[in-house]
């Protein structure tokens, strides 16, 4: 039993801290060359783009640069 404590205390120590990431580094290097091919997009472009062609569903407030 006294392990059991202890391997979960490990456990939560070692995991990451804070909110999962959203977007993948590669879908922020393909939406950086989408920008990069298009010119400045409004955020609700952006955040249907990568939905429609990453397949990776964000908010607007999370597209702030």
């Amino acid at each position: 039993m006294g392990c059991q404590k202890h391997c979960r205390a490990v456990q939560l120590y070692a995991s990451k801290l804070g909110r999962a990431r959203k977007l993948s580094k590669t879908d922020e290097t393909a939406l950086f060359e989408y920008l990069m091919a298009e010119g400045w997009r409004q955020q609700d472009e952006i955040v249907y783009w990568l939905w429609h062609e990453r397949g990776a569903l964000v908010s607007r407030p999370y597209l702030v640069f």
